[in-house]
């Protein structure tokens, strides 16, 4: 699994010690996106696209008084085929033990769809094998293989609540997701 950070090796052990373990808010909540880790994300669901193949990126992060700060981009071994892709299962303790001994949770999953009419939609394969079914858990599914880039506006945005998927109106995400530029990381993470 490799792993895109918005803070070195010292400064996640940092925080961890002077925040502690970060908790997991009610839902709804704002997540703050780093554009340096939605580029890398787009650029890693791009290389698959290419191929007309899905894949996927997690998003680790921690919970402030601004929201959800996403710090991490998680991008684990998967394997994909036309119309599906899935976290290979000797994955899932790394991503576990990784986001544990960085005092970090998993808030939001990224994958891409191919082009058409549904591309959006959270698919019976999507609701069978979903990365995270906490309450307020996001999917986002970014359609045409990612090929424009993520764009919140044009993705499906779906939360999990209770054990169900929903998906976000426009005016939710809008007011939800949000990308912001490194100087805000910092104020933000302080």
């Amino acid at each position: 699994m490799d792993v895109v950070t918005i803070y070195t090796e010292a400064q996640m052990q940092a925080y961890l010690e002077a925040h502690g373990r970060t908790a997991r808010p009610a839902s709804p909540y704002t997540v703050l996106f780093p554009a340096l880790l939605v580029t890398h994300a787009t650029h890693h669901l791009q290389a698959s696209g290419h191929k007309r193949l899905e894949q996927l990126v997690l998003w680790g992060g921690y919970s402030t008084t601004h929201g959800i700060m996403l710090a991490s981009l998680l991008l684990p071994e998967t394997e994909a085929n036309w119309g599906w892709v899935h976290i290979l299962p000797e994955e899932q303790p790394k991503i576990t033990e990784w986001l544990h001994n960085h005092g970090q949770l998993l808030f939001v999953e990224a994958h891409t769809h191919g082009f058409g009419p549904r591309a959006t939609e959270l698919s019976a394969e999507d609701r069978r094998h979903p990365p995270g079914r906490q309450d307020g858990f996001l999917t986002l599914i970014v359609p045409g293989y990612a090929s424009s880039g993520i764009n919140f506006s044009q993705a499906g945005v779906w939360e999990c609540r209770n054990l169900s998927w929903t998906r976000l109106a426009p005016d939710q995400v809008c007011s939800r997701l949000h990308i912001i530029e490194e100087e805000e990381v910092r104020r933000v993470l302080g």
